[in-house]
């Protein structure tokens, strides 16, 4: 390892950047950056070849909870049993809820009331999933209904959803329909929440790549949908990856999201920043 780093730095030499840095004019330096040999460099080396790679590199959602970390500790606060593993979670896969839920409760319409998208659907507005429960055939048939970004006609796609993990039925596997084929791709879906009463819930999936929070109606009052994105949070999503969906013409909800939905360090840290 130590041959890819050379030529090594002395001791004088690591003094004199420091000593650079604090006496340079700010106004050229890049904000964040790391700099060797008065230069801005790589960050990160876990790339293939030593390049700068994303392996090292931290989530949103993992400077968050490092933020409340230190402010915590600075107030003489010390992380609780459920602190330590909420931090655990987020470098673990998401995993489904582990309270069963009802499939019949679950079946019927559902408004995407925000997201963490695909490419498919980013940017997208009035956002419906449709479970209905096939008896027969013992899956979900489900139909995703949205308007496409500039578009003023509504897209559908069909897919099918099978319960990986009865009785709970908090985890499925799905297979879109392309070209009038159902493809064998068995995409990871999990319910990692729903409520007692079967109106709000989230899902996602193991990477974390995309999140929707749904409700039994096109909108959801303030406090609610705040307490939904911090649940997304806490489950380790990037919420500066969120979206939130407009339905029926009117505008998205106006939310901040980085102050709605990030750790009271955070969220000081912006207000401070504003």
């Amino acid at each position: 390892m130590k041959k890819y780093l050379e030529p090594m730095r002395s001791p004088w030499q690591g003094a004199e950047g420091i000593a650079w840095l604090c006496v340079v004019d700010a106004s050229t330096l890049q904000s964040g950056a790391f700099y060797l040999d008065r230069k801005v460099g790589p960050k990160h080396i876990a790339g293939p070849f030593f390049t700068e790679g994303s392996y090292t590199k931290n989530t949103r959602a993992e400077v968050d909870a490092m933020m409340r970390r230190l402010d915590e500790w600075s107030d003489g606060r010390r992380p609780t049993q459920a602190d330590e593993a909420e931090a655990l979670a987020l470098r673990s896969p998401l995993q489904e809820s582990a309270a069963p839920v009802e499939l019949s409760k679950f079946m019927g319409r559902w408004f995407v009331i925000a997201q963490i998208p695909t490419p498919f659907d980013r940017g997208a507005s009035d956002s419906v999933e449709d479970y209905t429960w096939n008896e027969a055939a013992q899956r979900v048939e489900v139909s995703f209904s949205m308007r496409r970004k500039g578009s003023a006609s509504t897209t559908t796609l069909l897919q099918r959803a099978y319960v990986q993990n009865a009785p709970t039925n908090t985890r499925w596997s799905l297979s879109p329909k392309l070209a009038g084929v159902y493809l064998p791709l068995a995409l990871p879906y999990l319910l990692v929440y729903v409520d007692d009463a079967y109106s709000t819930t989230i899902i996602g999936a193991p990477d974390r790549s995309v999140m929707y929070v749904m409700a039994r109606a096109p909108a959801l009052d303030e406090t609610e949908l705040r307490g939904l994105l911090d649940k997304a949070r806490r489950l380790g999503h990037d919420m500066s990856k969120v979206e939130l969906v407009a339905h029926g013409g009117a505008p998205p909800p106006k939310l901040d999201l980085d102050v709605a939905a990030t750790p009271p360090a955070a969220s000081a840290l912006i207000a401070k920043k504003g």
